[in-house]
This record gives C-alpha cells, structure tokens and sequence, in this order.
C-alpha cells in the first residue's frame, strides 16, 4: 500500500506555502553558515591577537637591529673622515697646495676663448711642452680672434692651425696646437 497525500488547498496557497518552504529552507541553511561562520571567528580570535602582538613585537627588534646596524656603520665612516682628514691636513702641512704648471696655462687658453668657441678637449705633452686644443667654433671670426688672442700672449709660441680650420664660415670643428716659451715644467 502506497500512502498518498492529498493536498484540498486552493493553488494560490499551495503556491504561497511552496514559497514559505523555500523561505524558511533557506533561512535555515543561511542560519547555519552564518552561526558556523560566527562561531570560527569567535574561536580564531585568541590566534589573530596571538599573531597581532607577535608582528609588532617583530617590527620592533627589526626597528632596533636597523638602528644598531646604522649606528655601526655611522661610527665606521666617522672614523673614516676623521682618518682622512688628519691624512689631508699632513698632506697640506708638508706639500701646499697651488694650481699645476698645465692647469695654469689651461686657464690661460680658457680666459683668451670667445664665449663662441667650445672646448672639446686639451692635451698636454711634456717633451716639448706642446699643447693641443681640439674645439668647435660657431664662425670663423671667433677662431681667428682666438687664435690672435693665443698670438698675443708671451707664454705661447708656435700656434699651428691647419687650412681646413678657416675652410668653413661657421660651425668649424677646429685643432690647435701650440708650444709653451721660456717655461719648463718642474721636476
């Protein structure tokens, strides 16, 4: 024998009552999660402040270590300033300083060149106290002005220019070379 249920309510509330179902179905599991859910926050508590107060006790010994490695490494250069400029000051005691026999004549160049003229390099050669001077030069007038400039001056003898210098009338990349007179660099 099979037991059937007969079901005498009109469809509106069978409909209603299906819906109630789902409802409280719902609620129910939704109750559930929620109370499951609650209850692992309520027990994973002591563990998150456990944790909480472990990371900032770390943060702090990091935060000393730090400073005490900083601190090291401060004390060291220190140190080291203070070797060095005992160093310096021995150094300037028994060899004072003043401008080299090539930087003196570098700045001597350098005060006779037009605004217009750039300096791309210099060199010096020691036998034969030659220099030469390689630049570039926005027009022609400047490089002669220059080069009459050098002429003018008593510690420089011998300016060479080549043809190709005075070729062009403006962007001239330009060689110099000339002889330092009378003067010999010291020993």
């Amino acid at each position: 024998m099979s037991p059937h249920i007969l079901n005498l309510l009109p469809p509106e509330n069978r409909n209603r009552l299906g819906y109630e179902q789902m409802a409280r179905f719902f609620i129910l599991v939704f109750s559930t999660m929620a109370a499951i859910l609650l209850t692992g926050a309520i027990l994973l508590l002591p563990t998150y402040f456990f944790l909480f107060f472990e990371t900032k006790g770390l943060d702090a010994q990091v935060a000393t270590a730090e400073l005490a490695a900083r601190s090291e490494e401060t004390q060291k250069t220190e140190t080291l300033i203070r070797e060095t400029n005992t160093n310096l000051k021995w150094l300037k005691r028994d060899h004072p300083l003043s401008p080299s026999f090539v930087t003196r004549h570098y700045a001597a160049i350098a005060a006779e060149m037009p605004p217009a003229l750039t300096l791309l390099s210099f060199s010096y050669q020691k036998k034969g106290a030659a220099i030469s001077i390689r630049g570039k030069a926005a027009r022609r007038g400047d490089l002669i002005q220059f080069m009459e400039n050098l002429r003018n001056r008593a510690e420089f003898t011998n300016i060479q220019s080549p043809v190709a210098n005075l070729l062009k009338e403006e962007n001239i990349d330009f060689t110099l070379s000339l002889t330092l007179t009378g003067e010999s660099e010291p020993q």
